[in-house]
């Protein structure tokens, strides 16, 4: 983390030790785009795709992070059945954290949490409200001063842009 003139304002930490990744070494798991974002001023989200020889699939993943010392305030869940690739994360003025992912059937999911990091609602899927049936590809996502999420996504082909805005309601 950087000040803004540019100097370091908080060293390097490890967020995944060897440990933490190989847990008992017979099973490999492999974090993959992480995405990240300030959360509640001094603290950090971040969302992973964490994929596991043993399940054969990527599930998403997050931890929220003192963004001083690096300790663990939430932790990861792995039992949710979040699946997909490539998250995103943004804190809208509410203090609700938005999470979007491309899910397994190359659709965008999200969810809302709390100012704490709980889960609040969803996963909630897009695919049912696009105009057409094609796949959708990695979403980014923002905010805008009235507090609303901005998903934006590209469709799998990269030629049809697509948006939805994400009210604090859901």
């Amino acid at each position: 983390i950087v000040n803004p003139d540019g100097s370091m304002a908080v060293p390097p930490f490890t967020v995944y030790n060897a440990q933490d990744i190989t847990g008992d070494g017979q099973i490999d798991i492999r974090y993959y785009d992480p995405g990240m974002a300030v959360y509640n001023g001094t603290q950090i989200l971040l969302a992973a795709s964490r994929y596991s020889d043993l399940e054969l699939n990527f599930r998403i993943v997050y931890k929220i992070l003192d963004g001083t010392s690096g300790e663990v305030i939430v932790n990861e869940d792995y039992s949710r059945p979040w699946f997909g690739s490539a998250p995103d994360a943004v804190q809208l003025l509410n203090s609700q954290g938005l999470l979007a992912w491309s899910n397994q059937n190359m659709d965008v999911s999200y969810v809302l949490l709390d100012a704490n990091g709980n889960l609040e609602q969803g996963p909630v899927d897009l695919s049912t409200s696009m105009p057409d049936d094609r796949p959708q590809a990695s979403v980014s996502v923002a905010n805008d001063r009235h507090g609303n999420g901005i998903l934006t996504w590209l469709d799998g082909y990269d030629n049809r842009l697509y948006y939805a805005l994400v009210g604090s309601d859901g």
